[in-house]
């Protein structure tokens, strides 16, 4: 996160000036976990503290808190004898169209909700060139603050979140998704009461599409939403406000956030790959249910969280209440299932599409190759047979060369990853050949035709491997491996064919969907 200024040593109302509109981490996409300023190097530098009625109408007491666009005073209105939060940009004159839209933005976003636990907007202008918000100053400090990195009390912690969830809920029947939901953004009056602020990144549906900067991940990594993580800006809706809900309810029973790495291209990763640790793990005083609700926000996949913010809330208001909640245990046939809805690395291999067609064709050919020279069982031509693989396995690696440049940066930790497991089926398969060969003797000659059931079921396990990190319906690939161990001594003649046909038909349906998924994008 940006650093922030604290006010200046001795003044009295330190205890109040806390950062009331934090302003948002941004990551690069291609992994550099620094922070991206939006100040342009001729963009004239604002003073730490301006000078008394440089704003007329306002009298500057302190700073609350600075980011990469924009400060936050502590100021009083003169007219309406009251202590605001005035919100400017940084680079006035200077700012870039997209920190102005966002801007502008931010402020259409608060005007529209007219909530008690939403910080209200006051009045927007601009002066000496730098536009303004003057918004509703909290005198309580921020919830991060409050919680200090200690578990709080399950049922206090409980009817906050639900006091959120249902404000959040107003929000999003208004088409406004915030996307930056953490408890350094959640004001609390001096009795407790919770508000939402910092709309800096908010989305308004259907109207600010153009408002995220392509190639950034917006957002703070610690209770971003997965798919937030992965930069899906055009899948990002009212699911992730619910993620951070969830988030913050962790942070509130446990004292720290769900995900923490040292730094924020770590947490990320963990957002898109990790599991949560249970909160009953970290505090087991969390009660049963309130787990249950917090697991449910911070899923994965969005379907699998709650549809609304709604729900939340009521599931929330009935844990409090002593009632049963909606959620049900989760059992074997829903664990099944998840497994095979799970899709990870979409966006590191969406570039092997094309790819992969060209692999499936080449082990198929070769295969086919196998067949005819098996056909009429042993003794079979070695030379013959070791050309054929050697064949195959130029062809492989130039279709690998010829589209290293549709390759992430340097090739990917997930990209290494999908090769290692290939080259090491390929290399099985062939040693399996060479000792078998070796093994041979006069009277009793290799028939390798033999070794297919062995290869399905290698074949088999390397799909559930794949299953497991990656596209979960690959499981159904290896049951069909499986199967077809079983059902190649049936006829061993037809087992190259068939061998080469399946790995064909699974390639090229992993193909597919990876093209239709870089094509959506």
């Amino acid at each position: 996160e940006p650093d922030r200024e604290d006010p200046a040593e001795g003044d009295p109302r330190q205890d109040n000036l806390e950062d009331s509109l934090e302003l948002p981490t941004l990551v690069k996409a291609d992994g550099s976990d620094s922070s991206i300023t939006m100040l342009r190097p001729n963009a004239p530098p604002i003073p730490d503290t301006p000078m008394e009625h440089r704003i007329p109408g306002y009298t500057i007491l302190g700073e609350l808190g600075r980011g990469g666009m924009g400060v936050v005073y502590l100021a009083h209105d003169e007219k309406l004898k009251r202590n605001v939060a005035l919100k400017m940009i940084l680079n006035g004159e200077y700012s870039s169209d997209d920190e102005m839209r966002r801007f502008q933005l931010e402020a259409e976003a608060v005007a529209k909700l007219q909530h008690p636990h939403f910080v209200q907007i006051y009045d927007v202008g601009e002066y000496d060139g730098r536009r303004f918000i003057s918004l509703e100053f909290v005198d309580g400090g921020s919830l991060d603050r409050h919680i200090n990195g200690i578990p709080q009390n399950p049922k206090e912690s409980a009817r906050l979140i639900e006091l959120l969830a249902s404000a959040m809920e107003i929000a999003h029947q208004q088409g406004i998704v915030h996307r930056d939901l953490k408890p350094a953004n959640i004001m609390l009056t001096s009795t407790g009461e919770p508000k939402v602020t910092d709309f800096g990144l908010a989305k308004i549906m259907n109207e600010n599409q153009g408002a995220t900067r392509t190639g950034a991940i917006l957002g703070t990594p610690s209770y971003m939403s997965p798919e937030q993580a992965a930069s899906k800006g055009d899948r990002i809706g009212p699911s992730a406000d619910i993620y951070a809900l969830g988030a913050i309810l962790y942070h509130l029973l446990t004292g720290r956030p769900p995900f923490r790495a040292e730094t924020e291209l770590d947490t990320l990763i963990q957002v898109m790959e990790d599991q949560p640790v249970s909160p009953r793990r970290l505090n087991s005083t969390v009660p049963l249910d309130l787990e249950k609700i917090i697991l449910k926000c911070l899923e994965k996949e969005t379907q699998h969280r709650y549809s609304t913010a709604k729900e939340l809330a009521d599931d929330l208001r009935r844990f409090q209440d002593g009632d049963p909640i909606s959620i049900r245990s989760v059992n074997l046939v829903d664990r099944v299932t998840r497994s095979l809805q799970r899709s990870r690395h979409d966006v590191d291999l969406r570039a092997w599409g094309s790819m992969l067609y060209w692999i499936g064709a080449i082990v198929f050919l070769a295969e086919v190759g196998i067949y005819f020279h098996t056909r009429d069982g042993p003794p079979y031509n070695v030379q013959t047979g070791a050309t054929l693989r050697l064949i195959q396995v130029v062809l492989l690696g130039m279709v690998l060369w010829k589209n290293r440049e549709n390759w992430s940066i340097s090739m990917g930790s997930v990209e290494r990853q999908m090769l290692s497991i290939w080259i090491a089926f390929f290399l099985s398969c062939w040693l399996s050949l060479v000792v078998a060969y070796l093994m041979q003797t006069p009277d009793r000659p290799l028939d390798q035709i033999q070794l297919y059931p062995h290869f399905a079921i290698l074949s088999g396990l390397i799909y559930f491997v794949i299953g497991s990190n990656y596209w979960g319906q690959c499981y159904f690939f290896g049951v069909l491996f499986f199967a077809l161990a079983l059902v190649m001594p049936l006829e061993l003649t037809l087992a190259p064919l068939e061998f080469g046909g399946l790995w064909a038909f699974c390639l090229v349906l992993i193909g597919r969907r990876l093209q239709f998924l870089k094509s959506t994008e």
